[in-house]
């Protein structure tokens, strides 16, 4: 069987763009930090509403202070190296991108193509 991930990101007013990577499960395991770290800070966009936690994952000229960099490692929540790492994984735009919207695994035990 084989696993993906399948993550969705907005890159502007909800303008979104998906990828999808194969992974193993030790993958998965790396990528469970990271995915913690999202996780609380949505809690904290829900919880309070308030539009600094909003944005999650801020790169390229979406930038408007809210990159990994400042949000996950400066404040010591992730390694530079994490960050890195699940770069690896989540969609790209001409632009950037501002927010990680879902991030899914699924398991597929078979693949079909039709075109």
């Amino acid at each position: 069987m084989k696993k993906y991930i399948v993550i969705t990101a907005d890159m502007n007013d909800a303008d979104y763009v998906t990828q999808k990577s194969l992974i193993t499960d030790e993958t998965i395991l790396k990528l469970q930090p990271i995915i913690q770290c999202l996780q609380d800070r949505h809690k904290l966009y829900q919880q309070t509403g308030k539009w600094e936690y909003r944005h999650n994952w801020e790169t390229d000229e979406c930038d408007s202070g809210h990159n990994p960099e400042l949000l996950y490692v400066k404040t010591g929540l992730l390694t530079q190296e994490q960050v890195d790492y699940f770069n690896e994984f989540i969609p790209s735009s001409e632009y950037g991108i501002h927010t990680i919207q879902s991030i899914e695994i699924i398991t597929v035990t078979e693949e079909i193509k039709l075109l």
